[in-house]
């Protein structure tokens, strides 16, 4: 069991900051930069936005008219992004109606057979969907892997509310995938997987519930508050709980629990959440696995970071994994 505060982190959005403010005022983006933080309490057309821990950043935003229905509707997105250092972890996007369309109703089945995951709660002419899917995209030259949680909200009087919340695969302690990794096929054959998109789609289920009290003509702005980090879906190892250590590292550990051959890891902090680390998988022993671990390791802290203690093997074991929060709100 959590011990009681790593418990209330995992039940608590960072909400701090007296800067709220419309981001479409008016149905126009306000003045804002690649780069800015987004603030505790900022809202995409009066719906509020998913936090997380503060650490989201504005990549991109547009204002712009559609066709819904009869009536031109007049319409906004942003692009936000979550890094841990240089490391992109989550993605996201908000569409909205900033402006009504009084005899426009969406068109579309978002929740139409095929998807990976698939939650339905629309009823009538509204639009209540949540599905996940994997998708591929470049993060400069580097491809990440997410897994999109869409939730699709529309109804009457051309109401939109549409969020698209990426999670770097990396987080469910799984990496180096790809889309076809992502199947029901995949998830059949390798239940761990199966596990990991389980734990997603419950995680997303509160976030779907959320977002359809957020689309209701009130429009509440708190109903993210009490929804655990994103960060909380990675497995993390009893003995690593609380030690501050980067996440990559984590990730990796989870990952190679899943790996049959002759494998080690090793690793050297340097800092919270930051350190050098290395693995090696398909090693005719765990002499030559924890060796060629400790040489990958050290070329990176070398280069790195010289004047930090040398690299040692963390043993990989079946110890008890437990779901950590990660407190790096104060990383920016």
């Amino acid at each position: 069991m959590l011990n009681k505060a790593v418990s209330f982190l995992l039940l608590a959005f960072v909400v701090a900051g007296t800067h709220a403010t419309e981001l479409y005022p008016e149905g126009n983006l306000r003045e804002i930069k690649a780069g800015d933080y987004i603030q505790p309490g900022d809202l995409v057309g009066g719906y509020p936005i998913i936090q997380n821990d503060g650490n989201w950043k504005f990549t991109s935003g547009k204002a712009y008219t559609s066709n819904g229905g009869t009536d031109p509707i007049k319409m906004g997105y942003v692009q936000l992004d979550y890094y841990s250092g240089g490391y992109l972890l989550a993605r996201q996007y908000v569409g909205v109606n900033t402006g009504p369309g009084s005899n426009s109703s969406w068109t579309g089945t978002p929740c139409a057979p095929g998807h990976l995951v698939m939650r339905d709660k629309g009823r009538g002419r509204q639009d209540n969907c949540m599905t996940i899917d994997a998708q591929t995209v470049n993060a400069g030259t580097t491809p990440i892997t997410f897994l999109n949680v869409v939730l699709t909200n529309s109804g009457s009087g051309g109401r939109y509310y549409r969020i698209v919340l990426g999670i770097n695969a990396d987080v469910l302690g799984i990496r180096g995938t790809g889309t076809g990794d992502w199947t029901p096929e995949e998830l059949k054959a390798k239940p761990y997987k199966k596990v990991a998109i389980d734990k997603l789609a419950a995680w997303a289920e509160q976030i779907q519930d959320s977002s359809i009290r957020a689309f209701d003509f009130s429009k509440p702005v708190d109903v993210y508050e009490k929804i655990p980090t994103f960060m909380s879906l990675l497995p993390v190892p009893d003995d690593l709980v609380g030690q501050k250590r980067s996440i990559s590292f984590v990730s990796a550990v989870e990952h190679l629990r899943h790996v049959d051959s002759m494998k080690s890891i090793a690793y050297a902090p340097y800092g919270d959440y930051k350190g050098a680390w290395g693995f090696v998988t398909d090693q005719p022993s765990q002499d030559a696995a924890d060796i060629a671990a400790i040489a990958k390791c050290e070329n990176f802290r070398l280069v790195n970071r010289p004047d930090t203690p040398k690299c040692e093997v963390y043993r990989i074991t079946d110890a008890k994994r437990v779901s950590d929060t990660y407190d790096i709100s104060k990383m920016k």
